[in-house]
């Protein structure tokens, strides 16, 4: 079975930590500061007279409402309450100008963007983390990129999971044996918007998300009213296709959010569960006109 390489042995793999990341604490400090100048401009126009001057009281009051809000929907722990999720999605949406902006500075200075996607992988990491530090969710599915599938499989198992063999080409048997052990139905999606919808209508407590850096984000950015895993591929080829998944990684999601044990199928999760217990979600099909016509997560 095909093992993802040593982090030294992979080029320009980086392994996702555990910790938040230094994204965590650029978008803390920018928020603060954002805040901070709001605050100081309303101080500084509240004793002047004119419209001019109530027309800065008015723009730094709304510069300081606007960081706090960013604020709190980065910082409050995830909640399907319609005042948290308002909050996150408008984090979320801030996060999208944040990053288009860091990702600009860095390409001034040669390709360094790829950290700064990782890192804000490892916020959102760090973050679901805690969220189900003391509770297990119920509902929890892997969804994968058909790139992790390879190009030469005898089964195009890409159309039917159940029919995946342990051929030794690709990664797929051991994802699949290891979702087997615990319950969980995988999900091959061809396209990203495919797989935001799709998520959207099966609405997991949780999904263990495989996909390039900045799929990942985008996904992650994009639905945030699911929490989302992310787990980044290893592109020996640079190109969206016969990829790897990092298995230790996605090893150590599973018996962290789900146990070492495995569970019973969950009454929650709303697929029809066949005999082979290798689900290919339904939801996420595509047609074989679909398979191979575009690039994996291209939008």
């Amino acid at each position: 079975m095909r093992e993802l390489p040593a982090p030294g042995q992979a080029g320009e793999f980086l392994p996702v930590a555990a910790g938040a990341g230094a994204y965590h604490w650029i978008r803390l400090a920018g928020g603060t500061l954002l805040a901070a100048a709001g605050l100081l401009a309303v101080r500084a126009a509240l004793p002047m007279q004119g419209i001019g001057s109530a027309a800065a009281a008015l723009a730094g009051g709304a510069l300081a409402l606007a960081a706090a809000g960013y604020l709190a929907g980065t910082l409050l722990p995830f909640s399907r309450s319609a005042p948290r999720l308002w909050l996150r999605r408008y984090a979320m949406a801030g996060d999208r100008h944040l990053l288009r902006t860091l990702l600009r500075l860095a390409r001034l200075v040669g390709d360094k963007t790829d950290p700064i996607l990782r890192s804000f992988v490892q916020a959102n990491n760090a973050a679901v983390r805690a969220l189900y530090r003391r509770r297990k969710p119920d509902n929890v599915m892997v969804l994968l990129p058909h790139c992790v599938i390879w190009t030469r499989c005898p089964k195009k198992v890409v159309k039917d999971l159940a029919r995946c063999t342990d051929c030794e080409l690709c990664q797929m048997e051991e994802i699949l044996g290891l979702s087997d052990r615990a319950s969980l139905p995988v999900g091959i999606a061809i396209r990203s918007a495919e797989a935001y919808s799709q998520a959207r209508g099966m609405g997991p407590d949780l999904t263990l998300a495989v996909a390039c850096d900045d799929r990942l984000v985008k996904g992650i950015t994009r639905v945030p009213e699911l929490p989302a895993f992310g787990l980044p591929l290893h592109l020996p080829r640079e190109a969206c296709h016969d990829n790897l998944v990092d298995l230790g990684g996605l090893r150590e999601a599973v018996a962290y959010f789900v146990g070492a044990q495995p569970r019973p199928a969950r009454a929650g999760v709303p697929v029809p569960v066949p005999a082979s217990p290798r689900i290919r979600l339904p939801a996420l099909a595509a047609s074989p006109t679909q398979v191979g016509a575009e690039p994996a997560g291209s939008a």
